[in-house]
Parts: C-alpha cells; sequence; structure tokens
C-alpha cells in the first residue's frame, strides 16, 4: 500500500486522478478513422468474384475493388471497372467514377476515388463489363467526417505519452528518495 506523506503528493494523486476520470469519458461518435474494411466481400458479378473495400470519408473517399476470376477461369483482359455513388436520399443524381486498374503482385484491384460531399448514407454500384460478360452489385456505406489529418497520430500517442512521463517521473523521484536516505543514513 502506497501512503502519501505530504500534502502535494495527495494534492498531486488527486489531480492524476481527476485526469484519469476525465479522459475515460466516452464521448459519442460515428466517425471512422484506420484503415479500410470490406463493404462487399466474395460477391459473384458477371465473370468475376468481386471484394470493395473503403474508408468513406466525408470528401475524397478511396474505393478498393478486388477482383478475382470464377472457379476455372481467368479474369478478363479487357474488364472495366466503375463504381457510381448516390446519396440514399436521392438528393443528387449517381455519379458514375472509372477504376484505375493497378499493378499489384499476385491481384487484380481497381481503384476509384469518388467525392461525397455529406455525412450520410450512400449507396455505392460496382459495375464490370467485359467481352465475357457484365453485372453490378450495390451496397450501402456511412460516408463519415475526416480525422485531423496529422495531429492524429498525436492525438493517439497522447495517453502512451502521459503514462511514460507518469513512470518516468515515479522512476526518478524513487532514485531521488533512495540517494537522500542513502546520505541522511
Amino acid at each position: 500500500m502506497i501512503i502519501f506523506r505530504s500534502a502535494a503528493q495527495r494534492k498531486w494523486l488527486r489531480s492524476v486522478l481527476a485526469v484519469c476520470f476525465l479522459l475515460s469519458l466516452s464521448f459519442n461518435t460515428s466517425a471512422h478513422e484506420g484503415p479500410p474494411f470490406p463493404i462487399i466481400v466474395d460477391k459473384s458479378v458477371g465473370p468475376c468474384i468481386v471484394s470493395v473495400w473503403t474508408d468513406p470519408d466525408v470528401g475524397e473517399s478511396t474505393f478498393f475493388v478486388i477482383i478475382n476470376p470464377q472457379p476455372g477461369s481467368t479474369v478478363p483482359t479487357d474488364l472495366k471497372v466503375e463504381l457510381g455513388v448516390q446519396p440514399t436520399s436521392g438528393r443528387l443524381a449517381e455519379v458514375v467514377y472509372p477504376g484505375q486498374r493497378e499493378d499489384l503482385r499476385n491481384q487484380v484491384q481497381y481503384k476509384a476515388v469518388v467525392f461525397l460531399d455529406a455525412q450520410e448514407m450512400w449507396r455505392v454500384r460496382v459495375v464490370l463489363a467485359s467481352a465475357l460478360g457484365s453485372g453490378e452489385a450495390s451496397t450501402t456505406v456511412e460516408a463519415t467526417p475526416p480525422g485531423y489529418g496529422r495531429w492524429d497520430l498525436l492525438i493517439y500517442l497522447l495517453p502512451f505519452v502521459a503514462v511514460a512521463f507518469l513512470w518516468l517521473r515515479a522512476v526518478t523521484r524513487r532514485r531521488a528518495t533512495r540517494r537522500l536516505n542513502a546520505t541522511d543514513g
């Protein structure tokens, strides 16, 4: 059990506990921060099997369309991928964006950068077209406000830095107390 001898130590402990309490309060938010997540997984669309991953922020959002061939076939060389987005409220007409094929090692992937102008639910439609066939798949996704940009890392690291600071402070005080006791004794 730790016994705090001075009023300053007790005051310091109360301050630390108050800060910890304030940091532990949860705040209601619907924002998504982090890597892309799947919105369509292994869906058969025309001559291919499609998965779509995204991080749908308000503003520019990136969608990755991952293409796999149907069993026993190959991905068509003339494949074209388009991505259509429209608010589910219908307040805007659908806007179609072309997918750009990316050069990846063992994977066929198309990337489309779309613009989502408001935080709301959006209908996402993926259209595949080739000489071997065509098809489409659709789903909905919620556009979320973007993060703080470059400040995200600092904000996320702050609790770890605070714990490290408190630990170092405790270690240095303990050493100073030991030195003081050694010189007194």
